[in-house]
């Protein structure tokens, strides 16, 4: 009788230990980067509440944190802007109305990733505090074709 509790005991204890240790892993790795974790939430909830916001009018946005500076690879930015620590936005029309239509001229162009643009900073303000020196955005028209693009506080049309 003796030896039964003291084995249910030892297998209890090797069964408690060995449980923490697992969830131990997963949580550790759950924490790692803990400040960039945060801001990608900041920048979710920011994609989120612009689009309850703006129910019938909000564009396809995502917000990508950019540690390495990979994005303007990834999307075929000119070399010289650097996205490294920057906050990227990826702006595409879904819109019945092209509102980034190349027919409507570099002017008009310019003036609807403005208005877009400081729509949607807006939003994140409070992770990229200064707008130029904090954002990369990049502009697509309803058919997917880039048409230009935000970086250190200018617009720029897509050159191919």
């Amino acid at each position: 009788m003796r030896g039964k509790k003291l084995l249910a005991a030892l297998l209890l204890g090797v069964g408690l230990c060995s449980v923490p240790g697992l969830a131990h892993s997963e949580i550790s790795e759950l924490l790692k980067g803990k400040a960039y974790s945060h801001i990608k939430f900041c920048l979710l909830d920011a994609r989120i509440t612009y689009m309850m916001n703006n129910p019938d009018r909000f564009l396809n946005v995502y917000f990508v944190p950019d540690e390495v500076g990979a994005f303007g690879k990834l999307v075929g930015l000119p070399e010289a802007v650097d996205t490294k620590n920057k906050v990227c936005i990826y702006i595409k029309n879904n819109r019945e109305i092209d509102l980034f239509s190349p027919d409507w001229g570099e002017s008009g162009l310019f003036f609807s990733f403005e208005v877009v643009l400081k729509n949607i900073y807006s939003y994140i303000s409070l992770v990229a505090t200064n707008m130029d020196d904090d954002i990369v955005a990049v502009f697509h028209s309803k058919t997917g074709v880039k048409v230009g693009y935000f970086f250190e506080g200018e617009y720029h049309l897509w050159e191919e």
